[in-house]
């Protein structure tokens, strides 16, 4: 037998929690909206995108500058809570809580291990960029049920706390009409 035989026995894998990430049956559907963004001098940042899921939703968050900028500023986006004069971002569900970067989606995550997070849940996902542009996927959940706010803070470039109103239910009315693959219901 080889060290990686499976002895020929399936190995089932757990279903994943919804408010874990994009569902792997589904095609989300395009949320119409204006992007939401904010400008200070030679930045701008805020939601370019929104892309509706049954459970949640997808936010590309969208960072432009007008020059080249030699600092690693994309640097905070990809670990955990933010130092003061990096770029804080999450969202306001109104009376469903809130979630950033600062607050933490670890500790959603980990008051979950036992079942459901307490609170909203946003999870990095997909992105890119260098240079004078960088988006990145964020998955939210749940989706809102009135209200609905992403909310950006830089220091570093100028950028003060602002709160940028977003759609909340055409965000619902697009989830309604996704496609899910392999319905097994």
């Amino acid at each position: 037998m080889s060290f990686f035989s499976r002895d020929g026995a399936e190995h089932a894998h757990p279903e994943r929690p919804p408010w874990m990430g994009v569902p792997e049956d589904e095609v989300g559907v395009a949320v119409p909206m204006r992007p939401a963004i904010v400008q200070q001098g030679d930045w701008a940042v805020g939601i370019a995108a929104l892309t509706a899921f049954r459970f949640g939703f997808v936010a590309a968050l969208a960072i432009r500058g007008r020059k080249e900028d030699d600092r690693s500023w994309p640097q905070g986006l990809l670990r955990g809570a933010p130092q003061p004069d990096e770029l804080h971002y999450g969202f306001d569900l109104g009376e469903q809580g809130s979630v950033s970067n600062v607050t933490g989606t670890q500790t959603a995550i980990l008051g979950a291990m036992a079942g459901v997070p307490s609170g909203p849940v946003m999870m990095p996902g997909g992105g890119g960029g260098g240079g004078k542009s960088f988006t990145m996927n964020l998955w939210v959940w749940p989706l809102p049920e009135a209200e609905l706010s992403a909310v950006v803070k830089w220091e570093e470039r100028g950028i003060s706390e602002t709160h940028l109103d977003l759609d909340a239910q055409a965000l619902r009315a697009a989830s309604t009409e996704t496609l899910v693959l392999w319905n097994e219901e």
